[in-house]
């Protein structure tokens, strides 16, 4: 949350502000960790464990409504990429559970390296086994479905409703054209709780060059395009709001570290301070780390008033 990024930095953190965490810690025998203890400690923390607890904690305070949209998307851990050249790369992939409305996350898990796993019947099965309804993107992967879904989808005669939002914004205008179907008779029935298809056109004109995309999805829910143009554009913030902020602004794709748990287990530490900064109310998350680095007492308090919120309300 300081923006000490690397084991040394951490290091350095610890020394620079020795005085201020033994008054607040109060570690047995007056000592703290040298920042290689800090790197044995993360390389061997057990990650689906400290996934477990991140959840744990964070649910305690994010609270669910239950028409809202949550996003869920997988994201590779730039720094711990191997044989970038070749076709068989390796890294570590983390799926996250995010709330768009309030840009809070409440879980993480590592995944395979895979950009569309979840559009799978098995991921359908257990979506709606779990009582829960999906919003699905349908990718390359399922070449059959998304050339269905994009033949009913284009004969207007088969959407149900539409609807088309433009949004101007610093030179940018991005017009969005969502389109909705309850035409699935022809749709293999192995996609459990499927009730609707639905279509997004996209065209985004930015600096006089203009491109188009067309993003098909496959819904367990009942809704009109108003509904799904609304979900859709929030699954689509995950990439601003938790994405971009962490590789960029956190620096975790800048990261020379990559051994063991490591990465994994520090991106959730990641998680767990962007929920502290934004509970606290600090929506710019790179000013928040200005305001907390080498002030051991502003930190403490944003932590320590989260825990104490927490307490009040009867959770811990």
């Amino acid at each position: 949350m300081s923006g000490y990024i690397g084991y040394r930095a951490i290091g350095d953190f610890i020394k620079r502000n020795r005085t201020d965490l033994l008054a607040i810690l109060k570690p047995r025998k007056g000592r703290l960790p040298s920042f290689d203890v800090i790197r044995q400690i993360l390389m061997r923390l057990d990650f689906k464990e400290v996934s477990t607890q991140f959840h744990n904690w964070a649910k305690k305070y994010i609270d669910i409504s239950e028409r809202e949209w949550v996003s869920v998307d997988g994201k590779a851990i730039g720094g711990t990429v191997s044989n970038g050249q070749s076709i068989d790369q390796h890294f570590v992939s983390l799926m996250s559970l995010y709330c768009s409305r309030q840009k809070l996350v409440f879980g993480n898990a590592q995944v395979s390296n895979s950009n569309a796993l979840h559009c799978q019947k098995a991921t359908t099965e257990a979506i709606i086994n779990s009582k829960n309804d999906y919003l699905i993107g349908v990718k390359k992967n399922q070449p059959t479905l998304q050339g269905q879904i994009e033949s009913i989808i284009a004969d207007k005669k088969n959407q149900s409703s539409s609807y088309t939002t433009i949004e101007i914004n610093k030179g940018r205008t991005e017009l969005r054209h969502t389109m909705v179907s309850d035409c699935i008779e022809s749709i293999s029935k192995d996609w459990k709780g499927l009730r609707q298809l639905v279509g997004v056109h996209r065209i985004v004109k930015e600096k006089e060059k203009t491109r188009e995309e067309m993003a098909y999805f496959i819904s367990s829910r009942e809704g009109n395009a108003f509904l799904y143009s609304e979900g859709v554009r929030s699954h689509w913030e995950i990439e601003n709001s938790l994405h971009w902020l962490k590789d960029v602004t956190m620096g975790e794709d800048a990261s020379k570290i990559r051994m063991g748990n490591a990465p994994q287990n520090i991106s959730t530490i990641k998680n767990i301070g962007i929920n502290i900064f934004r509970k606290n109310n600090h929506g710019n998350i790179a000013q928040a780390i200005r305001l907390v680095a080498n002030n051991i007492h502003t930190l403490n308090k944003l932590i320590t008033w989260n825990s104490t919120a927490l307490a009040i309300r009867g959770v811990w």
